[in-house]
This record gives structure tokens, C-alpha cells and sequence, in this order.
């Protein structure tokens, strides 16, 4: 690399790096969104059909169901039709079930963890205009998830993840979704999952984030959870270094949880090889 720039080629390695960023910002992380879209069910009465297709809404054949297209820009506008009393998230895409392991403090043996994620998605505000919608889109994992409004989910948690169901929790007193040990079954609480420093989803540095695999699940109408959700500082270097795969990849299991700490990932991220590039010019102006 040094030769090449040497002899003048310095100017093709500032290419390269643009394309990289451009390859990254636009397709991964622009392309990606728009190839996951999932568009908004809504529960529209009757004798508001009319009403509702005039705001945009659109009635799916299929499904017999009323839903709001994903490049609507406001989904406030469909506001009357959401059971906020039931629904505090509408998850868009991208979509996680972000996987982990943790030592169960019961047996104690390593145990498989899971938890939903996302790094875009609306929760529900509420000032003094009244209740709003706001979008996010900083990744974050959600907790004391005590509905899941999508069947398509349930039925991939359930056939993959049976550890993950509805438990009750003595420390808060009530029922969510929650992992139990593959082993002896006792449940592992969000709290100790997410907010203890270095739990499962409370990573404190690049290691805990290669620990965490996020695998991508497509659906065809977006997630209705009623669920609290994190504001990680980390939000972005849990993106880059988590393990990203697909449904179709973790089942066939080519790509394995990482469950060490010193496990490196087997090929260099994008921004490892454009922070190689800069640095290659950096000693060439030296």
C-alpha cells in the first residue's frame, strides 16, 4: 500500500475511500432500510374507511386489514386508529432480535439470551399538544417488552427462541417477555440484562458489542410493542461491531453467536478498511 502511494498513486486511495463512505452511507445504510420497509397496520372502523383512505391509507386484500404505506411521512395523521393504551413502539426497519449468552445465576450455566432491537422506530410522547408520535433512529434495545402485536414475530421467537416467553418478575411484579434458562428455567430479568454495567445488553466497550449478534427480521407490517427502551451513549458502536446476519443465515447456523471475549471477527468491517486507507496516507505525508 505504501509502495503504490509512493509512486504517486495517492490520489486512487483517496477514491477508494470515497467510494467506501459512499458504499456505507448511501446502500448500507439508506438501501438496506428501503429493501426491509414495512408498512403500519391500523385498525380503521367501517364507517371511517372513507375517512382513512383520504389520509392515505390503503386496504390490503389479503391480509383484510387497513394499513399506512412506510414512506408516509407522518404516521400522526392515522393517530385515532393506533391503541396507544396497548402500544408505546412502532418498530420499523431494520428489526433485530439482537442474540447473546449470559451465566445463569441459579445453575450457574452458560445460557442463551435474547432481546428485540432497532435503530428506527416511533414511541409515544405525550406534552401538552397531547400524544404524538416521535421517530427515532439511534439503535436501542427494549425491555420489559409486555406485548408483542405481530404474529409473524411470536412465531419465529417461539419456533427459535422457546426460552424467551412471558414470565412474572417478583422485582417488578408483573408479567413481560422474558428469557429463561435453557437449563434449569429460571428466569434471567431484564434489569440484570440491561441495566447492569456489561450485562448481556449493557455493553461497555468493543469486545461486549462483538459478544452481541443482531439478527435482521423481515415482516410485513411493522412491530407494535408496549416496551421501555435504552438510550445507549454506545448506540453507533454497537452497530458497527455487533455480529449482523440474516434469518436465513442464523438458521442454517453459519454464522455462530460469539459467546468469548477475544473472538475476532473473521473478516475486517468497512470502516477498518477505510481507517487503513487513512492511515497509509497519513504516513506517506509524514
Amino acid at each position: 500500500m505504501e509502495v503504490g502511494l509512493k509512486n504517486g498513486s495517492w490520489w486512487k486511495c483517496l477514491v477508494d475511500i470515497g467510494i467506501d463512505l459512499i458504499i456505507y452511507f448511501y446502500f448500507y445504510k439508506t438501501k438496506r432500510n428501503e429493501r426491509l420497509s414495512m408498512p403500519l397496520k391500523i385498525n380503521v372502523p367501517y364507517h371511517e374507511k372513507d375517512f382513512a383512505k383520504s389520509k392515505g391509507a390503503f386496504w390490503d386484500t389479503k391480509q383484510k386489514t387497513w394499513f399506512v404505506p412506510d414512506h408516509h411521512k407522518n404516521i400522526n395523521y392515522f393517530l385515532q386508529w393506533i391503541d396507544t393504551s396497548k402500544v408505546s413502539i412502532i418498530v420499523k426497519s431494520p428489526f433485530f432480535i439482537a442474540v447473546n449468552k449470559r451465566q445463569c445465576y441459579n445453575c450457574p450455566v452458560l445460557t442463551t439470551v435474547i432481546t428485540l432491537a432497532s435503530n428506527n422506530f416511533y414511541n409515544l410522547d405525550n406534552d401538552d399538544d397531547g400524544e404524538k408520535w416521535l421517530l427515532n433512529d439511534y439503535f436501542s434495545f427494549f425491555n420489559n417488552i409486555s406485548m408483542i402485536n405481530n404474529d409473524e414475530v411470536k412465531n419465529i421467537i417461539n419456533e427459535l427462541f422457546p426460552f424467551y416467553k412471558i414470565g412474572y418478575s417478583k422485582t417488578i411484579k408483573s408479567e413481560y417477555w422474558a428469557n429463561h434458562c435453557e437449563n434449569c428455567g429460571a428466569i434471567q430479568g431484564d434489569f440484570y440484562l440491561h441495566s447492569e454495567p456489561g450485562g448481556a445488553f449493557f455493553p461497555m466497550d468493543i469486545e461486549d458489542c462483538e459478544r452481541i449478534t443482531l439478527i435482521t427480521i423481515p415482516t410485513k407490517f411493522d412491530v407494535e410493542l408496549n416496551t421501555g427502551y435504552t438510550l445507549a451513549s454506545n448506540s453507533e458502536q454497537i452497530v458497527d461491531y455487533a455480529n449482523t446476519i440474516n434469518l436465513e443465515e442464523f438458521i442454517r447456523n453459519e454464522t455462530p453467536i460469539r459467546i468469548t471475549r477475544n473472538q475476532k471477527q473473521d473478516k475486517p468491517s468497512l470502516i477498518y478498511k477505510i481507517l487503513s486507507k487513512i492511515k497509509a496516507i497519513l504516513r506517506l505525508v509524514k
